[in-house]
């Protein structure tokens, strides 16, 4: 990770004595990536992946994950996962004015103070996360994704770029695609720095993989005329007129004489 001097609003957590200092909208953009799944409780929260002064401050929901370097060195001893009622707690007090300190460029900072290790775990995320491999991707190796989670990825640096203020411009580069059913990340880089880093998980399905009867097949169409088929003729009844049924044919008219 290359250090360079931020010249605009300094937008990396920071790690304090009192806890993780940042500024509201990067724990929003974070939490943004957390997990909804209350069976996942690990997951609604922050995570802190690696240790001392080579940690990330992590937001993943089994689809996608952020993660940001972490300025200065995590203590000992602290948990590793920060949960949400924590970080929604200090957003609200800085929402309700209770200001705890100033950006490098005055904006308001908040902070996440330290917990108590427990028996939560984060997922290793950084096993994840590509890695700069240098090889590029055929047409037919590009993975299909969740384009809802690019859309957000672009938010998140929209949202940095004016917590930033008076910084240079920030921009989201690919950062590594390897192959269909990897991982694909995007950089965000901020002063020739990169930020923050977005991983989003294909969709694991492998065409080749799939049984016969789901291919598809090309179909030629069917061609349709404005000719209708006539209807089959039926065939006539022979109907007798009423006076063919009212007269009586010779023998009737014989029995009725006898009987007079």
């Amino acid at each position: 990770m290359a250090k360079f001097p931020i010249t605009g609003e300094d937008l990396r957590p920071k790690a304090t004595e009192r806890g993780l200092e940042l500024l509201p909208v990067v724990a929003k953009s974070l939490m943004s990536h957390a997990s909804l799944d209350e069976t996942r409780v690990a997951l609604t929260g922050l995570g802190i992946d690696g240790g001392g002064e080579a940690a990330w401050l992590v937001a993943a929901d089994g689809s996608r994950l952020i993660r940001m370097p972490i300025a200065g060195k995590v203590p000992d001893g602290v948990a590793l996962v920060i949960p949400a009622s924590e970080v929604k707690a200090a957003i609200l007090r800085a929402e309700a004015g209770d200001v705890v300190g100033r950006g490098t460029q005055g904006a308001t900072l908040i902070v996440i103070p330290w917990c108590k290790p427990t028996s939560l775990k984060f997922p290793p995320v950084s096993q994840v996360v590509p890695r700069d491999t240098g090889r590029g991707s055929a047409d037919s190796e590009i993975p299909s994704f969740n384009p809802h989670y690019l859309a957000e990825a672009a938010k998140v640096a929209d949202s940095f770029q004016r917590a930033a203020r008076l910084g240079p411009a920030l921009s989201i580069t690919l950062g590594s695609m390897g192959g269909g059913l990897d991982p694909v990340r995007y950089d965000v880089n901020y002063n020739r720095t990169t930020i923050a880093q977005i991983v989003i998980m294909p969709v694991r399905v492998n065409p080749a993989s799939l049984p016969a009867t789901h291919v598809y097949k090309p179909v030629a169409p069917v061609e349709y005329t404005e000719e209708r088929a006539e209807a089959p003729e039926r065939p006539k009844r022979e109907r007798k007129t009423r006076a063919a049924k009212s007269k009586p044919d010779s023998e009737t008219a014989h029995i009725r004489a006898e009987a007079a």
